[in-house]
Formats: C-alpha cells, sequence, structure tokens
C-alpha cells in the first residue's frame, strides 16, 4: 500500500515535470527563455523515472516474496495434511477390518447359539430367557442407531460406499 501511493506521488511528479519542460521546450522555441532550464528538468526527470524503477523492483521483489511464503505455507500444510489423511485412512482401514471381523465373529456366535438353545429347551421348548437374551443381542436397527448422530456426507462429492460383510480370518 505505502509503495503504491509512493509510486503514485512519483508518477504525478514525472508528469509535472514533463509538462514543465514542455513548457520550457516552447518558451526558449518560441524566445521567451534561453532554455537553461530544460537539462536541470531533464536530469530531475531521469532521477524521478529512476525512482519509479527502482520502487517498480521493490514493489515486483515484495510481490514475489509473498507468493514464496504463501507457496511455502501452503506445502507445509499439504505435507501436514498428507500425513494427517493418511493416518485417517490407516485408522479406516484397521476399523473397517474390525468391523467385518467383528460381524463375522458375531454371526458365527449366533450360529451356535441355536444349537444350544435346543439342548437347554424343556420339554415345552427352548426357555423364554434364552429366547429373550438372543432377540436382546440382535442387531436389528443397532447400526443404523449407532450412527444416527453423524452428519451424512452424501451431499458432498464423495460417492464412496464401503460395505461391511460377515468375514473371517484365513488360516
Amino acid at each position: 500500500m505505502e509503495t503504491e501511493q509512493e509510486l503514485t506521488a512519483l508518477e504525478e511528479s514525472a508528469a509535472v515535470l514533463r509538462g514543465r519542460i514542455t513548457r520550457a521546450v516552447e518558451q526558449a522555441s518560441s524566445g521567451q527563455s534561453d532554455g537553461t532550464m530544460i537539462p536541470e528538468l531533464t536530469r530531475e526527470l531521469a532521477t524521478v523515472k529512476d525512482r519509479i524503477a527502482v520502487t517498480k523492483a521493490q514493489e515486483t521483489q515484495t510481490e514475489r516474496e509473498r507468493q514464496q511464503q504463501e507457496q511455502a505455507q501452503a506445502r507445509e500444510d499439504l505435507d501436514k495434511l498428507i500425513l494427517e489423511i493418511g493416518e485417517h485412512r490407516a485408522e479406516f482401514l484397521e476399523a473397517y477390518r474390525n468391523a467385518n471381523l467383528e460381524l463375522g465373529l458375531y454371526f458365527r456366535a449366533l450360529e451356535k447359539a441355536g444349537p444350544l438353545v435346543r439342548e437347554c429347551s424343556t420339554a415345552f421348548g427352548p426357555l423364554p430367557s434364552d429366547v429373550g437374551a438372543l432377540r436382546d443381542l440382535a442387531l436389528g436397527t443397532a447400526p443404523a442407531e449407532a450412527i444416527a448422530d453423524l452428519r451424512d456426507d452424501a451431499g458432498q462429492q464423495w460417492k464412496t460406499v464401503f460395505e461391511v460383510r460377515p468375514r473371517y480370518k484365513k488360516f
């Protein structure tokens, strides 16, 4: 901002000097003056033009440095973000793997429970407490309820959905 004001003032001074030089040349041509002021005004104009060039160069250098600082900050931010993305990816993959494994273990345990409920049955059938306990452990809407407090990102550009299925370790 300060450089812009200085540059504007210098350009105004140069315009005034050009006008003074033009009038001095006209007066010298018409014989109204001897033209002794023309070389001095021309040197003064050259000095102002040099100051304009230096000021513009300083302004360009300052802008270049500002852009370099912004680029360096952007690089630093990007490097940090890449590390963060890698951490989130690793955590997601571990959680995704665990969700699939746990779902598999859950269903395996349910499979084992069926025959045991029959073995524990009386002549009147399975015990209501056993049936009730298994019913209470059914997933039903529990997965949806577990994430009910989370905001869905479907409106964003992300179209990726990962399916969770019962899976088992390979031995």
